[in-house]
């Protein structure tokens, strides 16, 4: 299930729909993601964000998406996916690209409250690709690509992992 706004963004999901159906899964665009959802495909972190205001709004959306979805998630897993274009390196090459950063830190959060769900963030780089050729790009990872929980795809087809790990933090000084 998806929800979204924009027009381009709402052709890849019509696409990935239709290449998911094609595939025997059930599938379809929604406005709001309604609470028995099985799975959730969230495609807002392909819209154009000009300004931290409309990233904001964009990181917002996925947090409703998500809570809408947390009770059966949480309770009987499924799946829950986060989409956006930060450059296919989650934002390490332009400073725009930090203001999407919540998109996979919610996934991560998710992940922790939600241990019976598949939880992932894709950064998929454009580029001017049509809304079928991304629809293609995502419905191949999201069917064969893997179990990683962040996952860059580049224009170029080069396909990057990132890894997360636990580490003690380290309290600072007192100034006294």
């Amino acid at each position: 299930r998806y929800s979204n706004t924009s027009a381009h963004s709402l052709r890849i999901a019509g696409e990935l729909v239709a290449r998911l159906r094609g595939r025997g899964l059930s599938a379809e665009v929604v406005g709001e993601v309604p609470a028995d959802a099985d799975a959730v495909v969230f495609l807002g972190g392909l819209r154009e964000v000009a300004d931290v205001d409309s990233a904001v709004w964009v990181n917002k959306e996925a947090f409703r998406a998500a809570k809408a979805v947390a009770g059966k998630l949480s309770t009987e897993g499924g799946a829950f996916v986060t989409v956006q274009d930060t450059g296919g390196d989650f934002g390490l090459s332009g400073p725009a690209g930090g203001w999407l950063g919540g998109l996979p830190g919610l996934g991560k959060t998710a992940m922790q409250e939600w241990p019976k769900a598949g939880l992932r963030a894709i950064d998929l780089e454009r580029a001017g690709r049509s809304a079928g050729e991304v629809a293609d790009v995502l419905a191949a990872e999201l069917l064969a690509g893997g179990h990683e929980v962040e996952v860059a795809l580049r224009a170029s087809g080069e396909r990057l992992t990132l890894e997360s790990f636990r580490e003690e933090a380290v309290a600072a000084p007192s100034i006294v």
